[in-house]
């Protein structure tokens, strides 16, 4: 997995809060340098451990509903009111449910290359771009982890990584050709691009049979 660490140097992040946040930005394509620590200091600050400045005395309880509204707005672009429902289970749980997961990056990969089709300004463009460059690659990840299993060693360890089981590995691999089927359609009608359509191939392989 790409190294989520570099977002929280030099900073004294509790484990289960940074895991949270690694998720999060895995899950709705956020990658701004600060991005990492903004999200940590908004819910810790919320659920009163935290003073937002970097900071962290309290005990670790999360208040889920303020820390996700808060979150919704500050990251519109990127989570929207549909995803409300998952975003608070991932600040109940600090984890992903990789098939739910699955299917809100096929849909923000579509969304970005449908507006990108009708963007006229370049830096807009390159946004985008490089928001389904981070998509695919966390769905790549994804892949790749959908073909390890988890030892009761590796359930313990402090891991960012998302272990499936062969239903939700299935499951995976049911929503990565649909996406599949997205991008190739998109490529038909002028919207899309082929290296989109490449790159959701490669990954549909890594998952296997």
């Amino acid at each position: 997995m790409r190294n989520y660490e570099k977002f929280f140097e030099g900073c004294d992040v509790p484990v289960q809060l940074k895991k949270t946040a690694i998720c999060i930005m895995r899950r709705f394509t956020i990658f701004g340098l600060c991005d990492g620590m903004y999200i940590c200091n908004v819910i810790a600050f919320e659920s009163g451990f935290g003073d937002g400045k970097g900071r962290f005395p309290g005990e670790m309880q999360i208040d889920v509903p303020k820390s996700a509204g808060r979150l919704l707005r500050a990251y519109g672009c990127n989570i929207h009111r549909r995803d409300s429902e998952e975003l608070e289970e991932i600040l109940r749980t600090g984890k992903l449910d990789i098939p739910r997961a699955a299917i809100g990056l096929r849909d923000f990969i579509y969304i970005c290359g449908k507006e990108i089709r009708s963007q006229e300004d370049a830096w807009r463009k390159d946004y985008l771009q490089s928001c389904i460059r981070e998509a695919e690659m966390t769905l790549d990840e994804l892949a790749d982890e959908a073909g390890k299993s988890k030892s009761p060693k590796e359930s313990n360890a402090d891991t960012h990584c998302c272990y499936l089981t062969e239903s939700e590995r299935k499951t995976l691999q049911f929503y990565l050709k649909k996406a599949l089927i997205d991008a190739e359609g998109l490529l038909v009608i002028g919207i899309g691009d082929k290296q989109t359509v490449n790159n959701i191939k490669s990954i549909l392989k890594k998952t296997g049979k």
